[in-house]
């Protein structure tokens, strides 16, 4: 089945497919020789379950990895409690995710450079336990039979909650994990997903709480400038104003974003400007593929 039957039978976008697809390995369409998507009637019933699972609660990034049966045994479960509790301090192990969050001079975080598995096996021989309430992020390029040990000890003796930003894992060692109460994301993940799994407080608040409903940007701005300046073959010039829109939203996006770090007394009106502009440049990027797609362009898409 083509993209647009599935987004019609399971009410999930073509933005969000072709993300569970290349970002989480969610599924994995046949490409026609033109490149089009078609979907097996065994992928379909496996996004459904996707996203019956989400609407509980989960995760996509947790959920990606596992089999279909897992999935179907998860939906029977009862739901996840939708509650999520907040931590005033959250250490990060490991030299991406510190990069990562370094840059957004967020207070309360506790760096620590040092290769994931060596700390965890260090923290894990601790007899004394770390103050509880505490969060950490930490980095696995791979999750071994030895780490899922360290990882379940750190989390009953030293933390209250633990996120795993992990490169490969087998099913086996994300469900154990998972099932101890860790929460497991395939990396990369950004800044605001990463804080938002924290819920890092910082001046009494949950920081970047609403971020997270704010979409990725899809295009480059090369691309998008590109088809702008196409003179396209419908007859109208629909193509040139939704690029030239996108290329305005986004750079109201990103100066909704600086004068959110740089006025703090206006912080929470730039947070919700931003989410807005964002919200409506994932529109027009919805708009924009369709044009392409018409068009017969390739669009660089990120």
């Amino acid at each position: 089945m083509p993209i647009g039957a599935v987004t019609q039978l399971t009410g999930i976008s073509s933005h969000t497919l072709r993300k569970w697809e290349t970002r989480y390995a969610a599924v994995e369409p046949v490409r026609t020789e033109t490149g089009r998507r078609l979907y097996t009637q065994v992928q379909v019933q496996r996004l459904s379950l996707l996203r019956d699972l989400i609407r509980q609660g989960h995760q996509i990034s947790q959920l990606a990895a596992m089999s279909d049966e897992d999935l179907e045994g998860l939906r029977q479960a009862p739901p996840v409690e939708q509650t999520q509790r907040s931590y005033e301090a959250a250490v990060v192990v490991g030299p991406v995710l510190s990069a990562v969050l370094r840059k957004k001079n967020v207070a309360g975080l506790q760096f620590e450079s040092e290769a994931g598995a060596a700390w965890l096996t260090k923290t894990a021989a601790k007899s004394a336990p770390r103050e509880r309430g505490e969060a950490l992020a930490v980095e696995l390029p791979t999750i071994t039979e030895a780490d899922v040990q360290s990882l379940i000890t750190v989390r009953r003796e030293h933390f209250d909650h633990v996120v795993v930003v992990y490169g490969f894992a087998n099913r086996k060692s994300l469900r154990r994990l998972l099932d101890s109460g860790l929460l497991c994301l395939k990396a990369p993940v950004g800044a605001e997903e990463l804080l938002q799994s924290l819920a890092v407080v910082v001046e009494g608040r949950t920081v970047l709480a609403n971020l997270e409903a704010v979409p990725a940007h899809r295009f480059s701005q090369a691309s998008i400038a590109r088809l702008a300046a196409l003179s396209p073959k419908l007859q109208c010039e629909c193509p040139n104003h939704i690029a030239q829109l996108l290329l305005d939203i986004s750079a109201f996006e990103q100066y909704s974003m600086e004068c959110e770090d740089t006025d703090p007394a206006e912080r929470a009106l730039h947070a919700r400007l931003r989410l807005i502009a964002a919200n409506a440049r994932s529109l027009f990027e919805e708009a924009m593929a369709e044009v392409a797609e018409n068009e017969g362009l390739e669009l660089e898409e990120l």
